[in-house]
């Protein structure tokens, strides 16, 4: 048994296994609500170091991604595949990519904005098919369905953005192809 020191026991005696190492004077728990703490604290700094290591590093970043892509091809295309053979997946993916697309230039989580997990948003958009659709013909195509909005709104406010990307206002709708 320690004294624990961290925000949440204030000396409390902790057991051992509760410690990352012998010298640690707070528990992990604490250690990882000081953490979250001083995340929040300093995020917008800690946001633009890392932006900033990342630019000036690009390259860099780049040849490692590209090495390792190459030195493990067949478990990260095994990886892609049987995480796009899940249609709430593959359904997810297609969400949050239209968030990125629409929000080109703006600071968004496209996470926060649907507000929901895989499994809701699947079984939101089940909820509402039509006959025909299933999980075997969603994508671009005929006699496929897309995700489409129910209603539209201004994309320049906060508030606008909210309601447009909220999952409860995404619908399955047929694929049209758009000639131009």
């Amino acid at each position: 048994m320690r004294k624990c020191y961290g925000p949440l026991h204030k000396g409390a005696e902790i057991d051992d296994d509760a410690f990352s190492n012998p010298r640690a004077k707070a528990c992990r728990l604490c250690f990882a609500q000081y953490s979250k703490a001083r995340y929040a604290r300093d995020k917008e700094r800690l946001k633009a170091k890392s932006k900033e290591w990342k630019s000036q590093h690009r390259q860099e970043l780049q040849e490692k991604n590209r090495a390792y892509y190459l030195a493990n091809s067949q478990s990260c295309r095994a990886n892609v595949a049987k995480w796009m053979n899940s249609i709430e997946n593959r359904i997810w993916h297609r969400a949050v990519n239209r968030i990125r697309s629409a929000m080109r230039g703006y600071s968004c989580d496209p996470k926060l904005l649907l507000g929901c997990d895989k499994k809701t948003l699947f079984f939101h958009l089940a909820s509402q098919f039509k006959p025909g659709m299933g999980e075997k013909n969603f994508g671009k195509g005929p006699l496929k369905w897309v995700i489409g909005s129910v209603n539209q709104f201004d994309l320049g406010t906060k508030d606008g953005q909210l309601k447009a990307f909220h999952f409860t206002n995404l619908k399955p709708v047929w694929w049209k192809r758009v000639k131009g």
